[in-house]
């Protein structure tokens, strides 16, 4: 019904009157039937929202609240609507809070949707996310308010981002470099030792693809091999590459990476040590191997490869040195049957072997001849070395061998016209001795058989110089025995440290030259034929005075040695305890090409000399299994040494 004025009202009928009032009833009736309908949608509406729905009034109070509101804090609506104005706002947020309702109702621009922390009963703390808005009702300007409970959302933001805060703390003190890319390989983090690596700041890290830091020899693998990560859900290949540095440098990165799924869609967590060092050592050593593998196979000298279980390569050389040449002779366990059961020096072989080894894991290498015999019978010596290498986590023995037969065969032809020219030289020097003796002998037997009769005092001393001549002919003898076959050393425990003493004392008696001991306190004893050592500390103490005519001091030194295998081997010695003696002069010397004749019988540099005093020494010190030598200095010096071998106790001590 229109609105109609009073004047019009006044100037109806009765029953116009009754039909105007009937027509307002039935408007009344449905504005009331609307506004209930509206008010059952708005219950339905708001009773069965999953959020809370609520109307404050202008200091905040809530004046109406939907059944959410109480599941959301825990009030009951009567409790609700008695609260105080803001009080279910959390105290830190209750002022802002405030602020910005008063200035919405004052019809200011203010944010419509914020989060917000409530305090709500028993003092629990929840969030929700608010939209807020103005409006009038029952003549009033109110605030209708919306709220979302987020509190599970803001639990799982707080521990993505107490997680994210762990992630950069772990990568950011990682000396590993971290880094994720997206799906088109742009890089979207990286740790500090990304920028330490790279050379590139993390914000040119964050402009740049992944390809950008990539050598271009491997820009092609490295984003095929991103697409593979982007679509694999298993595994984590490592992978080698080189990377290009800010300044140019070539790095050897060893990368690894795994797929991650995000929100904004798929990404990549990858990681990176540098391993420049060891790539290129690792190069260097494949290198060196090849190299060595070159050399090994290629080698015209035999190389060989064992450990304590034998031997488990050699190359071609080898199997040519001994003469392999069917499959069968070219088994690696037959070699050790190719040693005969004794070496030439009288060791076992098997011992010896053992011994040589053994020396070499302890020295870190060895060398030593070695006596053999091929497939086909022939003799064969070799100049063997050991060295001690690492191999597959393990220490093996690589050992080499120099075919010397033909030069100890030489060796030994050269020994051989010594000997003939040593024996020549000694018949001649015995056939000229023996001459004068005899020349001496029948002369005075004839000068004696003239005067027997007319003059026998003179026939008496002429018999006297033939029995001398005699004597004189036994000496010599005697001393041809001493390096002969004949003579062999009576021996007996002796101290050596007396029978020094007491020799070079005698020889030096009436001489003009000094004489300096330095014998070791505790010198071993030794079993030797004590006139036969005296007889050595004589000849050599004569031979040093008479190179010192104008006097001079002959300075003897004796002391213990014990031989290793090593330096046994090199001496031609057996190992052990032994006795060192040097006997050194102050004389002219002797030049170096010398010192392999002085020890020859007859030879000898002075005119009134025998040339039997070295050889006679030589002789000697060979038959009590020892080893003598010289060293000099022309103008200065030289020395004797004598190596005798000595007991490791005392007599009468317990071993």
């Amino acid at each position: 019904m229109s609105e109609k004025s009073n004047k019009q009202l006044n100037s109806l009928s009765r029953s116009e009157l009754l039909q105007e009032l009937e027509s307002l009833q039935q408007d009344y009736t449905q504005l009331q039937e609307r506004l209930r309908f509206a008010e059952e949608r708005f219950d339905v509406f708001a009773d069965n929202l999953q959020a809370a729905v609520y109307i404050l009034d202008e200091t905040g109070k809530i004046i109406y609240g939907n059944p959410f509101l109480t599941t959301l804090t825990g009030y009951s609506n009567d409790e609700l609507l008695q609260l105080p104005g803001y009080t279910l706002i959390h105290p830190d947020f209750r002022t802002q809070a405030a602020k910005i309702n008063q200035a919405r109702l004052r019809g200011e621009d203010v944010p419509n949707k914020y989060d917000l922390k409530l305090q709500v009963k028993d003092g629990k703390i929840k969030w929700v996310e608010l939209h807020m808005a103005t409006i009038e009702l029952w003549g009033r300007v109110l605030t209708l308010g919306t709220s979302v409970d987020i509190t599970a959302r803001k639990e799982s933001e707080d521990k993505l981002r107490r997680s994210e805060e762990k992630f950069k703390a772990f990568t950011e003190n990682l000396q590993v470099m971290v880094y994720t890319y997206d799906d088109k390989g742009n890089f979207t983090y990286a740790n500090k030792i990304c920028e330490e690596i790279t050379g590139y700041s993390r914000a040119e890290l964050l402009r740049m693809n992944l390809v950008d830091i990539f050598h271009e020899d491997f820009q092609e693998i490295a984003v095929s091999r991103a697409r593979q990560r982007l679509v694999a859900t298993g595994g984590n290949p490592v992978f080698h590459m080189k990377i290009v540095r800010k300044n140019g440098d070539i790095r050897w990165l060893e990368s690894a990476g795994i797929r991650l799924e995000t929100e904004t869609g798929v990404a990549i967590l990858g990681n990176g040590i540098d391993v420049t060092e060891r790539m290129e050592a690792e190069l260097a050593l494949k290198e060196s191997e090849e190299k060595f593998r070159l050399l090994y196979e290629h080698s015209e000298h035999p190389m060989l490869l064992f450990d304590e279980n034998g031997i488990f390569d050699c190359n071609q050389a080898t199997f040519r040195y001994f003469e392999a040449e069917t499959d069968v002779e070219q088994n690696l366990t037959l070699f050790s049957g190719l040693s005969p059961t004794l070496q030439p020096d009288g060791q076992r072989s098997a011992e010896k072997l053992k011994k040589m080894i053994d020396l070499a894991y302890k020295t870190g290498h060895n060398r030593f001849h070695w006596f053999a015999r091929t497939f086909s019978g022939r003799e064969v010596w070799g100049d063997v070395s050991f060295i001690v290498i690492p191999f597959a986590q393990r220490e093996i023995i690589f050992s080499t061998w120099t075919d010397i037969t033909e030069r100890n065969r030489m060796q030994e032809e050269v020994l051989k016209l010594r000997k003939l020219e040593s024996v020549g030289r000694l018949a001649g020097g015995i056939a000229h001795d023996f001459n004068n003796l005899l020349t001496g002998i029948l002369g005075n037997i004839e000068i004696a058989g003239l005067r027997l009769v007319k003059q026998p005092e003179k026939a008496r001393a002429s018999l006297d110089k033939a029995a001398k001549a005699v004597l004189r002919a036994a000496g010599l003898t005697q001393r041809l025995l001493t390096f002969a076959k004949g003579g062999e050393p009576v021996k007996a425990t002796a101290e050596l440290g007396e029978i020094i003493q007491e020799s070079a004392e005698f020889s030096l008696t009436g001489s003009k030259v000094a004489l300096e001991l330095m014998i070791a306190e505790d010198l071993r004893p030794a079993e030797v034929d004590t006139g036969q050592i005296s007889q050595v500390v004589q000849n050599l103490v004569i031979n040093a005075a008479a190179e010192m005519p104008d006097g001079g001091t002959i300075r003897i030194a004796a002391e213990n040695l014990d031989l290793d295998p090593v330096s046994a081997d090199n001496l031609s010695l057996v190992e052990g305890p032994y006795i060192r003696m040097s006997v050194r002069d102050q004389g002219n010397g002797i030049p170096e090409e010398l010192y392999d004749k002085i020890f020859d019988p007859f030879f000898t540099t002075r005119s009134e000399g025998s040339g039997l005093g070295l050889s006679v020494i030589h002789s000697i010190v060979e038959k009590h299994n020892g080893k003598v030598s010289v060293k000099s200095e022309l103008g200065s010096f030289s020395e004797f040494t004598v190596l005798l071998p000595a007991l490791k106790n005392r007599p009468g001590e317990k071993s």
